[in-house]
C-alpha cells in the first residue's frame, strides 16, 4: 500500500472534482489537519489514516448542497472530527476505527450510518454524536453491526434511530430526542449505561440484553415501549428513575437479573407477563390503568421489599389474578416474618398461618396439620385417660389392658376430630381434665378445617 504525507494528500483534496475518491492508500499526518469539506464529497475506501488529527468541517458552506463523506474498508487510528458541516450523508461501513477522539459535533447530517457486516462488523474506540439536528427534522441514524467500547450521543435530534445486533462495552445518551422511532434490536451492553434526560417516540427494544444495567433517567417515552424477549444468556438489568411513559410499556417474556422502577408513572396499560427476575424494586410507581403480571416470577424472593410486592399484589387484584396474588401473598407474609420489629403476637399467628396452610395457598397442607393435631389431640387424650380411675371413657394407653381394635381406634378418633354434637362428649364429660383436653384440641381442628377450606378457595372463581 502506498503512503501519502500531508502535502500530497491535500495535493489530492484540492482537485476540482465534485467527489474526491482515494482508494487503496495510507495516508499518515505529520500534523493536525484541517479539511474544508465546501461543496466536494470525499469517498475513501481500503484506506489506512495514522498520524495526527484530521477535521472535516465547512467554513463557507453552500446551503443549497448537500455533500457526503464516506468511509469504506478503512483503518483510522488517529483522531477523526467532522464539525459545524451540513452533510446529506455521513457513513462508516467494515471500519477498524481505533481513534482515542472520534467526535461528529454540530452537524446538520440527514443521514448518518456506521455500519459493519455480518462476519466483519465495524469496530469502534469511542464514538460521541454531540448536538445533531437537522433543520427539517428528517434525519436518520443507522447504527448496525458494530462491536464498540464507548458510544456517547450528547443534545442531539435525530428522526429514526436504528440501533441493531451491536455488542457494545458503555452506552451513554444524553439530551437525546428520538422524534419517530428507536430500534433497539439484539444488541449486548456490557457494562453500566445511562439514557438520561431524553425524549423517545417509540421504544422497541426486542431481545437485547443489559449487562450490568441501562439505566433511563428523567426521560419521557411518548409512544408504544417494547422491552420484550430479553434473553437469560446473559446477565440483563434495567433500571427506570422519575420516567414517563404516555402509551403502552410491554416487558413479556424477558429475564432481568434486577429490575428497577422508581418515581416513574405509567399513563397506559403495563405488562409484565411471564417475565422472571431474581432481584425487583419498585418504589412510588404510578399505574395510571393497569399493570398485568400473570406468571411473573421471582426467584430471589427474601430481597424483595414488602412496598414491591403490595404494588404487584395490587395490580393483580385489579386484573383478578386470584392464584398468583396468594402467591404474593406468601411472599409478602414470609417478608413480614423477617421483620425483627414484628410484635410477639402478630409472629406467632404468621408461624400458625405458615405451618397451617402456607398462608392460604396449599390444601394439602391444612389437611396435614388438621391430621397431625386430631392425632396428637387424641393421643393425649388417651394418655391422660391412663392416670384416671373410674373415668367413664374406656380407651387409654396401657400395655396390661386388652388392645382396641383398628376400627374401634379409626372410630374413636373420627368421634373425636370430626364431631361437633354436645351429645357425644358424654364420654368426656365424667372427667375435667377429658373435657378441657377434648376443647382445647377441638380449637385447633376446626382453625385446620377453616384453613382446610380457606386454601381450597384459592381455586374458585
Amino acid at each position: 500500500m502506498k503512503q501519502i504525507n500531508d502535502s500530497e494528500f491535500l495535493k489530492i483534496l484540492n482537485s476540482n472534482k465534485d467527489t474526491v475518491k482515494i482508494i487503496g492508500l495510507h495516508i499518515h499526518l505529520e500534523d493536525i489537519l484541517h479539511i474544508d469539506i465546501k461543496v466536494q464529497s470525499f469517498y475513501f475506501e481500503d484506506c489506512v489514516f495514522t498520524g495526527e488529527r484530521i477535521d472535516f468541517s465547512c467554513f463557507d458552506q453552500n446551503e443549497n448542497e448537500y455533500q457526503s463523506i464516506q468511509f469504506i474498508n478503512c483503518t483510522i487510528s488517529n483522531d477523526l472530527f467532522i464539525k459545524d458541516c451540513k452533510l446529506h450523508t455521513v457513513e462508516f461501513r467494515n471500519v477498524d476505527i481505533t481513534s482515542q477522539s472520534f467526535h461528529i459535533t454540530t452537524a446538520d447530517v440527514k443521514y448518518l450510518s456506521f455500519s459493519g457486516s455480518p462476519d466483519n462488523h465495524n469496530k469502534i474506540n469511542s464514538l460521541m454524536l454531540n448536538n445533531i439536528k437537522n433543520e427539517a427534522g428528517l434525519n436518520d441514524l443507522d447504527f448496525r453491526l458494530n462491536d464498540i467500547k464507548t458510544f456517547v450521543i450528547h443534545n442531539s435530534s435525530i428522526n429514526t434511530i436504528t440501533i441493531n445486533v451491536n455488542k457494545i462495552d458503555r452506552l451513554s445518551f444524553d439530551g437525546l430526542s428520538c422524534n419517530k422511532s428507536l430500534l433497539f434490536w439484539k444488541n449486548v451492553i456490557i457494562n453500566d449505561s445511562t439514557i438520561k434526560d431524553s425524549t423517545i417516540n417509540e421504544f422497541v427494544g426486542k431481545g437485547s440484553t443489559y449487562g450490568n444495567g441501562l439505566n433511563f433517567e428523567q426521560t419521557i417515552f411518548n409512544g408504544i415501549c417494547r422491552l420484550e424477549q430479553v434473553p437469560d444468556k446473559i446477565t440483563s438489568s434495567l433500571k427506570f428513575k422519575e420516567c414517563t411513559f404516555d402509551k403502552s410499556v410491554y416487558f413479556d417474556e424477558s429475564y432481568f437479573y434486577e429490575l428497577s422502577i422508581s418515581g416513574t408513572f405509567f399513563k397506559d396499560i403495563v405488562s409484565f407477563n411471564s417475565t422472571t427476575v431474581n432481584i425487583v424494586k419498585f418504589k412510588s410507581v404510578h399505574f395510571d390503568k393497569v399493570a398485568f403480571f400473570n406468571n411473573f416470577r421471582i426467584l430471589l424472593k427474601n430481597l424483595v421489599d414488602i412496598g414491591t410486592i403490595r404494588i404487584i399484589k395490587n395490580q393483580l387484584s385489579k386484573t383478578e389474578n386470584k392464584i398468583d396474588y396468594l402467591d404474593y401473598n406468601v411472599i409478602e407474609h414470609n417478608r413480614l416474618l423477617s421483620d425483627k420489629n414484628l410484635s410477639l403476637n402478630d409472629r406467632w399467628l404468621l408461624k400458625l398461618n405458615k405451618k397451617s396452610n402456607n398462608f392460604g395457598s396449599s390444601w394439602i397442607k391444612a389437611v396435614w396439620f388438621t391430621i397431625k393435631v386430631s392425632w396428637f389431640g387424641f393421643l393425649c387424650l388417651l394418655i391422660a385417660n391412663s392416670f384416671l380411675k373410674n373415668s367413664g371413657y374406656n380407651y387409654e394407653v396401657n400395655f396390661n389392658m386388652k388392645l382396641a381394635s383398628l376400627q374401634e381406634i379409626i372410630k374413636e378418633w373420627l368421634k373425636f376430630t370430626f364431631s361437633f354434637d354436645l351429645r357425644s362428649y358424654q364420654n368426656y364429660e365424667s372427667n375435667g381434665f377429658l373435657l378441657l383436653i377434648f376443647f382445647f384440641f377441638k380449637i385447633f381442628i376446626g382453625y385446620g378445617i377453616y384453613q382446610t377450606i380457606a386454601a381450597f378457595r384459592k381455586h374458585s372463581k
